[in-house]
């Protein structure tokens, strides 16, 4: 579970993101969210879930249709287009334990 500071400096860097989006809450240009679990890049079907991720709105960036070719693009674990941006806010936590979720 995440501490109040880690939740409030998260959120925090979430509305940032969604400054340029001027407002609009329904399929805004840029997604911003918490916690979606995307697949490493090469990483053989491990998942991450970073505190931040920011990605195009599928409008912009259609998901991948199916493909054969192998692997698919990377994508989150619904098929979306991968977060351009993932941020892990780190609290308390050491270099140590960074290095293994980044």
């Amino acid at each position: 579970m995440a501490s109040h500071v880690h939740e409030r400096i998260t959120t925090l860097l979430q509305d940032y993101f969604k400054v340029p989006n001027n407002g609009v809450f329904i399929n805004p240009p840029i997604l911003v969210d918490g916690q979606v679990l995307h697949y490493v890049p090469r990483g053989n079907g491990v998942e991450v879930a970073p505190d931040a991720c920011v990605s195009p709105g599928v409008a912009f960036v259609p998901k991948p249709t199916a493909s054969t070719v192998i692997p698919r693009p990377p994508g989150n674990t619904c098929g979306n287009p991968h977060a351009r941006i993932m941020c892990e806010v780190a609290v308390g936590q050491s270099v140590g334990e960074l290095g293994r979720k980044c």
